[in-house]
């Protein structure tokens, strides 16, 4: 076990901020990366962004470009709501840090403590793993299977979670996965009576004045300020084909923010676990979050990560020690945060744009950072950055749309209506099958998928025009489709007609 405490902590006083707009155009520190960054948005396929710069310990930029939704008219602004993906887990870590701290739970407490039905298919390294060890990413619990059903189709429940993850094989050493934290997040419900997102909200954001933050996607959907995720398909920006839904929301991914909210959760960081006079954490308990728990092998030449404090990765920007970050990324949105909390400097940005966007956030963060901590402007970084996304949108431009659909392919060996139907595994949930518009439609619980016809009753299963598929296959019996079977990286999968 590793740890080393790194002077992270600022002495600033949250109430002395203010959080209205502070818009880019007025900072003369920062209008000029500004203007750069608008010429570059379509190039990175981003149709808006939202940011906080956090500068000496105060708010320095609190600003939106661009539209929530293309050609909508619909201006992003310092409220329009973000999805951050897996700087949940941060938030989550908070969550868990303040349970310890107000002797809800040991840190060092085997989980088993507290989550009774939690194993692995080695039931001895299990006993052993602490809830400390989750949130520095020790154990190396993996579970695909298990992080599809969380993250994309929605269908876990905590019978298949404990089941999945129970006969999955840990690699015994530091590797950065979501299963740590959907753990931790039952193990909020088991110490409290409820669900991960009450608590988050009751006792992390409420109090931080985070009042635009959301664990349930659901209270964005009659929000006129919600920005909708959003991809680069052949050349152009479209709506994502991948929503997210409350059952796909899980304590390793599932929170929506907004700038200003991002503005105040830095602040609060940064100033020792408190914000405007009200406390989250104590400022030892941040100092251990900050602190370097567990270190793998060290990565990054600008931004040099040694390893895992509670959640956040630590290490030093250029040659600047104290280096705090985390990134997020889904289908249709990319967030990213990073401070130097001793030098109370800070940006967080969030794009309702796809995977290109990881490459603005890069520039931008970079940018800010360079210019907050007295670097010059690497020049070199952005045109790598900017030649490598114009590769590989023209590469998805060259992708042609997923077709033919098994319904009008020729290669059905029966009548396209017999294949409408659910078909049911015990483990995975259902798969809705539709005849729709002349084409069938395939629905894995909450997640839609586009079907490529790949040989008699085969077929490819697709969540977007760039991905390479999942080979599925139609189980055709005495006259009638008897099932589903899907390949998955361990096994095949069969989804049984239930009707």
């Amino acid at each position: 076990m590793v740890i080393m405490i790194i002077p992270l902590i600022a002495t600033f006083v949250a109430g002395q901020l203010s959080f209205n707009r502070i818009p880019l155009s007025d900072s003369s520190a920062f209008s000029d990366l500004a203007t750069y960054w608008r010429e570059q948005m379509s190039t990175f396929g981003v149709t808006s962004y939202s940011i906080a710069i956090i500068k000496d310990g105060k708010v320095a930029v609190l600003d939106a470009v661009g539209e929530s939704e293309p050609n909508s008219g619909k201006k992003a602004n310092i409220d329009t709501r973000y999805y951050i993906a897996s700087i949940t887990k941060t938030m989550t870590a908070t969550a868990i840090a303040q349970l310890a701290e107000r002797g809800k739970l040991d840190l060092d407490a085997p989980v088993q403590k507290y989550l009774p039905r939690f194993t692995l298919a080695d039931a001895d390294f299990a006993k052993k793993v602490t809830v400390r060890d989750l949130l520095c990413h020790r154990p190396g619990i993996t579970g695909g299977e298990v992080v599809t059903l969380d993250a994309y189709t929605g269908g876990i429940t905590d019978d298949r979670f404990y089941k999945i993850v129970g006969a999955s094989t840990p690699k015994k050493q530091i590797q950065y996965t979501n299963v740590h934290f959907t753990i931790l997040g039952r193990v909020i419900q088991a110490v409290t009576g409820k669900p991960w997102q009450t608590y988050l909200r009751e006792n992390v954001f409420l109090p931080a004045g985070m009042n635009r933050s959301t664990a349930l996607v659901s209270d964005c959907h009659d929000d006129p300020n919600f920005a909708p995720p959003h991809v680069i398909q052949a050349g152009k920006i479209v709506p994502a084909p991948t929503i997210k839904t409350d059952r796909t929301m899980h304590a390793a991914g599932g929170v929506m923010t907004t700038a200003s909210d991002m503005a105040k959760y830095m602040t609060m960081v940064m100033s020792k676990g408190s914000i405007n006079g009200t406390k989250i954490l104590s400022a030892e308990t941040v100092g251990q979050m900050l602190s370097l728990q567990s270190q793998p092998k060290p990565q990054g030449s600008i931004r040099k990560i040694q390893g895992f404090g509670y959640a956040w990765n630590l290490g030093s920007y250029r040659n600047t020690p104290g280096f705090v970050m985390h990134g997020g990324g889904y289908t249709g949105y990319s967030a990213f945060v990073c401070m130097v909390p001793e030098k109370g400097c800070g940006v967080a940005i969030l794009t309702n744009s796809g995977a290109p966007a990881d490459g603005f956030n890069t520039v931008v963060s970079v940018d800010v950072m360079d210019r907050l901590l007295g670097y010059p402007l690497d020049e070199r970084l952005r045109k790598s950055y900017l030649d490598e996304t114009i590769r590989l949108v023209a590469e998805q431009s060259k992708h042609k749309p997923i077709a033919p659909n098994p319904a009008v392919s020729g290669q059905l060996s029966l009548d396209a209506r017999k294949y409408a139907g659910t078909f049911h595994n015990d483990l995975y949930g259902d798969i809705m099958i539709r005849l729709s518009g002349g084409n069938l439609a395939f629905d894995w619980d909450d997640l839609p998928q586009l079907l490529k016809s790949k040989g008699l009753d085969a077929f490819s299963a697709h969540t977007d025009a760039d991905d390479s598929g999942t080979s599925c296959r139609f189980v055709v019996e005495n006259g009638g489709v008897k099932g589903i079977e899907v390949k998955m990286p361990n096994e095949v999968l069969r989804f049984n007609r239930r009707r």
